[in-house]
């Protein structure tokens, strides 16, 4: 049996969070007025000052504190390379739900996020998901160019893969990378099919696997037709 430790958020992070959620399920279709928006924002910034004392003695060293700021572009955002040597969380990081961790692309040791709980996240993903890339509600079979949430469970981006599959995927959607590697033969396969079946597909995935992809069809010298209605993120 696999136990996880629940964050109970008191009244004030609840209160905040519940406000950031009731802007969210506005939908992107309805427009913020500017002043709503740096009203939120700074009172994020003032939780977050209060509850995280690494980003609290960041703000207080570049003199950026609540008091001080006027308008949200003020802000002061963390530089990434704070994620690698620092868990900054307003909340105590042992009762994390969720664990993202960078690519360690430029340092050897990755970068952490830590989420007490993923509503926010989640709730973020599906409304801007579907306004931007699924306007028409179409149901697609998704063809993600990245690791299973199973198989990259420290991966943000598979974390999403996973969302938007499972909320807005056909039921024959893939992933198609194993072990770090692009299953190029299963993916061009299925390409093949569905350009064969006149069937729309939805192909996810990192600017580098479609890299590994172009450069693949290029030196076998494989071009596609897909259906009208396909789309690529």
């Amino acid at each position: 049996m696999r136990w996880v430790i629940r964050f109970h958020m008191d009244k004030a992070a609840s209160d905040l969070q519940q406000r950031v959620l009731t802007l969210i399920s506005r939908g992107v279709a309805e427009a913020m007025a500017n002043e709503e928006f740096d009203r939120l924002a700074r009172e994020v910034f003032a939780f977050q000052y209060e509850r995280c004392g690494v980003y609290r003695a960041y703000c207080d060293r570049r003199k950026q504190t609540p008091q001080m700021v006027r308008h949200w572009k003020e802000i002061p955002a963390t530089p990434t390379s704070a994620f690698n040597d620092f868990a900054l969380t307003c909340f105590p990081v042992e009762q994390a739900v969720a664990e993202f961790h960078t690519s360690g692309t430029t340092r050897e040791q990755s970068g952490k996020h830590f989420l007490a709980t993923l509503e926010l996240y989640h709730a973020a993903i599906s409304p801007n998901f579907s306004a931007h890339l699924l306007p028409d509600f179409a149901r697609l079979p998704m063809m993600i160019l990245t690791p299973s949430p199973e198989d990259a469970p420290h991966s943000s981006l598979s974390h999403m893969m996973g969302a938007v599959m499972q909320e807005f995927g056909a039921d024959d959607s893939a992933y198609y990378v194993e072990g770090g590697q692009l299953v190029l033969e299963k993916l061009v396969h299925d390409l093949c099919e569905a350009q064969w079946a006149h069937q729309p597909v939805f192909l996810l995935g990192t600017a580098f696997a479609f890299v590994h992809l172009f450069d693949h069809c290029a030196k076998e010298k494989l071009t596609f037709e897909l259906a009208e209605g396909s789309r690529v993120m």
